[in-house]
């Protein structure tokens, strides 16, 4: 089962480990911005027991209203979400970039079949 995290009741219910796949959205005039804020935020999410499983981009000619970039992020546990977004460095990036992203799209997600070599 997929469940769209969309508001904080959700976010608190779910205690246990949890992966997400979040799109986000920009338009062209963003995407520069949100590129760089992507590459300064991500690898703070190792300092909250994090991993960034899967970063990808939208290619070249896809439609512009598709998200640019989709990442899988692996959490050990709500707590560990919580303290990312609360990061003041993360905040620090927010403040200094802006709001580059026209829309997030978060979704927690289940494994239905491990990945394989």
């Amino acid at each position: 089962m997929v469940a769209i995290v969309d508001d904080a009741d959700r976010l608190r219910r779910f205690s246990r480990f949890f992966t997400q796949r979040i799109g986000v959205l920009t338009d062209r005039a963003s995407s520069d911005r949100a590129v760089a804020y992507e590459d300064e935020a991500l690898p703070l999410l190792a300092d909250h027991g994090a991993r960034l499983l899967f970063r990808g981009r939208r290619a070249d000619g896809e439609d512009a209203s598709l998200p640019l970039e989709v990442h899988v992020i692996w959490f050990p546990h709500r707590a560990a979400l919580t303290s990312y977004l609360a990061d003041d460095r993360r905040l620090a990036l927010v403040e200094r970039y802006g709001e580059p992203f026209t829309a997030k799209h978060v979704v927690e997600i289940e494994t239905v079949a491990p990945l394989t070599t």
